[in-house]
């Protein structure tokens, strides 16, 4: 992302536009309940709003680290929610073979590792940050490997949810 040896902030800010459409598209695809998707709807606005100001305002040769900090923040939670629904809702015995797990589990890991560090690296010169991406990209190798074990693993059909019905069914 750098050109003729500096930074090339538009590519990275469109990139950080593109991955969280498309995150929060994901999550309202995967989360359950009518309000959840209304909320994150509501987030996918508000970040594209955040975006544009900030496009406008700040131009094209800056860093919109507040919108990386808005989608930090909101994947963190959204993926709070997701893990609690999974937890009340025990649609699948072995939550691993569900590739969304990976996938949530991978930007888990990557938004957590980054979090901070986005936070803090505003302080510092463009020397100094230059240190702290070294991190950033181990997070990024991470996140690349889980989601690759998401791409593998196929999910697996169970009759849980049925012999659960039944189960449930009994003691009524």
């Amino acid at each position: 992302m750098y050109e003729n040896g500096k930074p090339n902030f538009v590519s990275y800010n469109v990139t950080v536009l593109i991955e969280s459409i498309l995150l929060y598209y994901f999550f309202f695809i995967i989360l359950n309940g009518k309000i959840i998707k209304r909320i994150v709807f509501l987030l996918i606005i508000i970040f594209v709003i955040f975006w544009l100001f900030f496009f406008t305002t700040l131009g094209v040769n800056v860093y919109y680290d507040f919108c990386s900090n808005i989608e930090n923040v909101s994947i963190l939670i959204l993926i709070s929610i997701y893990l609690f629904q999974q937890v009340v809702s025990i649609n699948t015995p072995y939550i691993y073979r569900d590739p969304n797990f990976w996938v949530i589990s991978a930007y888990f890991i990557y938004f957590s590792g980054i979090f901070f560090m986005y936070i803090y690296i505003d302080t510092l010169s463009l020397k100094e940050a230059a240190n702290y991406y070294s991190l950033e990209y181990v997070f990024i190798i991470v996140r690349s490997l889980l989601l690759s074990t998401a791409m593998i693993i196929k999910p697996v059909k169970d009759n849980f949810n049925n012999n659960f019905s039944v189960r449930q069914k009994n003691f009524e």
